[in-house]
């Protein structure tokens, strides 16, 4: 059965899918590119808002979205 991805939590206590999750540093050093260009590519990036401010990347997305491009 699939999970229900509305109500199934992107970060977890220290399983698969907390590995996968990454905050704008990790995302930048993820992708190799510098913060500073990574905060003006944001907006055009895959990302899930954990508050009104602040996101989260999903690491199969943005290589998703780097295969893309």
């Amino acid at each position: 059965m699939q999970p229900d991805l509305q109500t199934t939590p992107l970060v977890d206590s220290g399983g698969p899918a907390a590995r996968e999750v990454m905050n704008a540093e990790e995302a930048a050093d993820f992708l190799r590119i510098p913060y500073d260009n990574f905060r003006k590519l944001a907006p055009t990036l895959p990302r899930h808002a954990v508050t009104e401010r602040r996101y989260v990347y999903v690491r199969s997305e943005l290589l998703e979205w780097l295969l893309r491009r």
